[in-house]
């Protein structure tokens, strides 16, 4: 006959140790089973996803209590079955502040903001906890006004509230606002310091996420792989890769970011390296060098098993390098096809209007970006009138790239009032398509119209970037428009605080070495805060050469690369 006391101990260390079917086995060995030991069971159960299995053990118990009616319920939550949750919640007999916590949660976790007010203002003692989920149910829903003020009107505050009401701003996209409120923290833990860093990285603001970086009194993989990340995304791969070499300590998420910044450098030898070192590799790693190095078929054949998204990375790169009937073929041997393989397809055949229309038409769940993908296509090849009826016929929300889409298939063809027209339309545009517009009337010689659409963007709240202001120095110097493109390059620096980086002083040189002032042409080469490149001194060049100044021609010509006969065999003219 099994002792109780021990009994239970027993079944119930077995349950914690995870060896499920010895600890029930002893559980029902036991005359009087108490509920100490059932509730570790349940629990167990539950941690492994076997809800049937706790479910049934928690309504055979003959003693169960409150722990065990929290424990079951907990287990529907976490296991996202929402409706059996509010069910049994409902039909619970006493509830305490954890049963009212979970069921919020819960409803916080299936995005249900209606049921978490609701239970919450019925909730007789809300506590730290059910604020904090509230806290985090209204900045899921975008509310992060309502957000604040659950916060500001919290009682006690742990390090927890703090946590949500950080993550909830910084996910906005209020930086500053953040970082005023990581300042307040009294003891900002781990997670906090991750949160801030976080939202600097993914807001570009590199210089302001190292800062943080340095003053971190602890990391955490999640805190390199970050700085990894940013920097990868911004472009700066050298950086992203000296954060990698400086790891004390490395995760397989961390090699797949190496792995990622260096093909998004062209640096696919160093890449194809990094991945042969690798201790251990999962999914993401073979589809991260397969998409780097997707022309090479042994890579896809080497991989030890393979998903969608390594078929669709195999369809892509035989159809972005023109292999349509190799990316056809793979196409058809999918097991199952996704929209990113369809719309690969229609993105590469984007040149042949005919076959990128055959294949939409045969893609069974079009989303938004196969339906952007054909509005490009048909634009694309001039037809506007096509490229429109597929923007319009849409039958899935557009967002902000497809709207774009049509702003520079309407800009191409010619119809520069209705892209401005489509801007107009739009709900959040962003800065590519304001960009679009600004470009389109700049191309077509309509300055004055484009530094206005630039400050119509600044007076929505928009910042210009480099972007903004390179169509219009470029149509200032093809058409030889020398004031013109001094004061753009001027109002640029002056109205806008927008840095010209070498190609906005290219624009403004070769429109001086146009209009023949090649001693102003020089004079900006030498002045301007960046190093010229060879394309800045083949302008001069050329510009020499037009304008008969073959002493500045030859001076010009010994700047650049003296393997490359090319400017020799222009003096030689």
């Amino acid at each position: 006959m099994v002792r109780i006391p021990s009994g239970n101990a027993a079944a119930a260390k077995l349950a914690r140790l995870d060896q499920l079917q010895r600890a029930r086995d002893l559980f029902h060995q036991m005359p009087q089973q108490d509920a100490v030991a059932g509730n570790s069971l349940i629990k167990a159960y539950a941690d492994r996803g076997e809800i049937q299995e706790a479910e049934s053990l928690c309504l055979a118990m003959p003693r169960r209590d409150l722990v065990s009616s929290n424990t079951m319920l907990r287990a529907y939550s976490t296991g996202g079955d929402f409706d059996r949750a509010r069910e049994f919640f409902d039909a619970m007999a006493d509830r305490d502040a954890v049963s009212w916590n979970v069921m919020i949660q819960a409803c916080v976790t299936a995005g249900d903001l209606e049921q978490a007010i609701d239970l919450f203002n019925r909730c007789p003692a809300p506590d730290i906890v059910s604020r904090t989920a509230m806290i985090q149910a209204f900045a899921q829903d975008g509310d992060l006004d309502s957000a604040k003020r659950m916060f500001d009107s919290m009682p006690e505050i742990n390090i927890i509230s703090w946590n949500t009401i950080l993550t909830a701003i910084s996910q906005r996209g209020q930086i500053e606002r953040a970082r005023k409120v990581f300042d307040q923290i009294p003891h900002p833990d781990l997670v906090s310091w991750n949160c801030m860093l976080g939202a600097y990285a993914q807001a570009g603001h590199l210089d302001l996420a190292l800062e943080l970086f340095s003053r971190m009194p602890l990391t955490s993989l999640i805190s390199w792989n970050t700085m990894i990340s940013g920097f990868s995304h911004s472009g700066n791969h050298r950086a992203a890769m000296s954060i990698f070499h400086k790891m004390p300590a490395r995760d397989t998420v961390s090699w797949n970011l190496a792995i990622a910044a260096l093909a998004q450098a062209g640096n696919l030898h160093e890449a194809a390296k990094i991945f042969k070192k690798m201790p251990q590799r999962d999914i993401v790693s073979w589809n991260t060098i397969l998409q780097a190095q997707a022309s090479d078929g042994a890579i896809f054949a080497r991989m030890p098993a393979k998903n969608l998204a390594s078929m669709s990375a195999m369809v892509s790169a035989h159809a972005m390098a023109g292999n349509l009937d190799h990316a056809l073929v793979l196409l058809d041997a999918m097991p199952e096809w996704n929209s990113v393989s369809w719309n690969a397809m229609i993105a590469a055949a984007s040149s042949d209007v005919e076959l990128a229309g055959w294949l939409f038409d045969r893609t069974a769940e079009k989303d938004v970006v196969t339906w952007t993908a054909m509005v490009a296509a048909y634009a694309g090849s001039g037809h506007l009138e096509d490229a429109r009826r597929a923007f319009w016929r849409m039958d899935c929300e557009r967002d902000v790239v497809a709207w774009t889409a049509l702003i520079h298939g309407e800009a191409i063809n010619g119809g520069l009032v209705t892209a401005r027209m489509v801007l107009d339309r739009m709900q959040c545009p962003n800065a590519v398509s304001w960009n679009g517009v600004i470009q389109a009337f700049a191309q077509n010689g309509n300055l004055r119209e484009a530094l206005e659409i630039l400050r119509e963007m600044c007076a929505e709240g928009l910042a210009p970037d480099g972007v903004s202001f390179i169509g219009a120095l470029a149509a200032c110097s093809y058409i030889g428009l020398v004031q013109g493109a001094k004061r753009c390059l001027c109002s640029m620096i002056v109205d806008f605080g927008v840095i010209p980086g070498v190609a906005h002083y290219h624009c403004v040189l070769d429109a001086l070495g146009r209009a023949g002032k090649l001693g102003d042409a020089e004079e900006l080469l030498r002045g301007m805060p960046h190093s010229p490149n060879d394309a800045t001194w083949t302008s001069l060049l050329g510009s020499s050469k037009i304008h008969c100044d073959p002493a500045r021609a030859a001076e010009a010509a010994r700047k650049l690369d003296p393997t490359n006969a090319a400017p020799y065999l222009m003096l030689a003219r």
